[in-house]
């Protein structure tokens, strides 16, 4: 019996189990099946538009002026008298008197020189009355001994002497010259309208003839150093002409714009033009440098404008040519070799994305400018923005939804 149960015990458990699992088997729910949905890589895309653009270059400097010179006395003494401008800073007009030196010495020469060519004029007076007389006296011997020498000796004549006495009297009169500009020299007269940058001498000191009294500077025009890239001198025109090869009416005379802080604030923007370039590139930088021109710089015409001082830094727009036919897009859009992406439309309402060579006419900030005459894109154009890590020609892509798209 116990023999006969063993083997049945299993035989009913493993039926049990069967049963069990094939009713369980029977009471599950098949799942549903949906069909593979395929998701494609949004992105952001920007329309071309054609559009002339004038470009501009950055530059930046120092105000300085076109005029400068040192005050130098032409004649030596004390100085006596000094205008009202004779400082640092001091402003004054052309022709006024700046400084005066002591002429008492200058005037005793004056006196000299005039007593020397009185008795120069009177030397060569008494002279030419003794040639005359020699003359007539050769004259009157000739009429009574005939066989005598026709011609007669200049020494008898007194020539020379007379010669000698004109000579004298000439350099008298030069001396008499010397001496008048030596007492005209005792004033310094300003050459320009400009403004004091520095004195060396005052009132009661004795100066040498040589020795500087001022430096100064005109006011008229302010100049300004710009340094220029030379991947930028494509986008301007300068005045390069040599000599007399063109007018300066037929110069490119490029406007400047210059841009400063006085006062703490943002002054209105002074208007100038570039006027020449220095006569040698930079051999560290490798930059050429344009010199621009502001007229009126201490605005005469509007006192009430600050003044493009002296030792301003200034930021400089040059105006350069006008470009026909662009597009200018994010620089991000631009790939590594000059490609760009552009979204073109398939079935189905989707886009793919393909490559297109751009003719970048320049980078500048977060902006690229092309040339859409020389690219592979044209007007309308779809251009992609985003980053696309991975780029496959033709890959399947979806316009971002959310509005972006320009």
């Amino acid at each position: 019996m116990k023999l006969l149960l063993k083997i049945l015990l299993p035989i009913v458990v493993l039926l049990v189990g069967a049963a069990a699992f094939f009713m369980l088997s029977s009471a599950r729910k098949q799942p549903r099946t949906r069909p593979p949905v395929r998701e494609l890589p949004a992105i952001r895309a920007l329309k071309l538009e054609a559009r002339d653009l004038r470009v501009s270059i950055s530059s930046q400097g120092t105000i300085r002026p076109r005029t400068e010179s040192t005050l130098v006395p032409q004649v030596s003494g004390v100085i006596t008298w000094v205008s009202d401008s004779w400082a640092s800073g001091g402003f004054f007009a052309k022709d006024e008197t700046l400084l005066k030196v002591d002429p008492s010495d200058y005037e005793l020469s004056l006196a000299k020189a005039e007593a020397s060519v009185a008795q120069a004029e009177l030397r060569l007076a008494r002279e030419e009355q003794e040639a005359d007389v020699a003359r007539k006296e050769w004259e009157s011997l000739l009429k009574l001994d005939p066989t005598m020498e026709r011609k007669a000796s200049p020494l008898l004549l007194r020539e020379p002497q007379v010669a000698e006495a004109r000579a004298s009297l000439n350099a008298a009169r030069a001396g008499l010259a010397k001496a008048q500009l030596d007492i005209s020299r005792t004033e310094i007269r300003a050459a320009f309208d400009g403004r004091i940058r520095e004195t060396f001498a005052d009132v009661g000191q004795f100066v040498n003839q040589g020795t500087p009294a001022a430096r100064v500077y005109s006011v008229d025009f302010a100049e300004v150093r710009l340094p220029i890239n030379d991947s930028d001198l494509s986008f301007i025109s300068l005045p390069l002409a040599y000599r007399n090869d063109a007018s300066p009416e037929t110069q490119p005379l490029p406007e400047v714009l210059l841009y400063a802080r006085f006062g703490g604030k943002e002054l209105e923007p002074w208007k100038g033009r570039i006027v020449r370039t220095e006569g040698a590139i930079d051999p560290q930088s490798r930059m050429v440098h344009a010199v621009a021109q502001v007229p009126d710089p201490y605005a005469r015409s509007n006192p009430q404008r600050p003044p493009l001082a002296v030792g301003l830094f200034v930021k400089a727009e040059i105006s350069g040519r006008t470009f026909r036919n662009i597009a200018v897009i994010p620089r991000k859009a631009v790939r590594e070799n000059g490609q760009v992406l552009v979204a073109e439309k398939a079935d189905q309402g989707e886009h793919r994305l393909i490559s297109r060579k751009a003719a970048v006419i320049r980078l500048k900030g977060d902006e690229a400018i092309i040339d859409l005459g020389a690219s592979e894109v044209a007007a309308g154009d779809l251009i992609c923005i985003s980053t696309v890590e991975v780029f496959r020609e033709k890959m399947a892509i979806t316009l971002d939804a959310a509005e972006e798209t320009e």
